[in-house]
């Protein structure tokens, strides 16, 4: 699953990242389909929105709250594993996707 803010109008819209290479065209297209829609013939397409790849996350889990956590999201946090004392401080941290194969 990926997040992404929509060209358009810079919205956040979820669903299954394709990046599509028109060489005739000499253009890549990087696009989040969310569903399919059914037309009046049976026939299926998919529904997708044209994405600005900077903002493109995969989802990688959930906080302690339930919130979903994608990729590039900021986390921040008062309290801190290794702290040795009982302030209270902010934390924060870049969430990132680690290709962990071969290890």
């Amino acid at each position: 699953m990926y997040r992404a803010q929509r060209r358009s109008d810079r919205k956040w819209v979820h669903g299954f990242y394709v990046r599509l290479d028109d060489e005739y065209r000499n253009r890549t297209s990087h696009r989040i389909y969310s569903g399919y829609a059914e037309t009046d013939c049976d026939d299926f397409f998919g529904d997708w929105d044209e994405i600005d790849p900077e903002t493109l996350g995969v989802l990688l889990g959930e906080d302690g709250n339930g919130n979903d956590i994608y990729s590039g999201d900021i986390l921040r946090s008062d309290m801190y594993p290794f702290s040795d004392n009982d302030e209270k401080d902010n934390y924060y941290a870049s969430a990132c996707f680690c290709d962990m194969q071969g290890y």
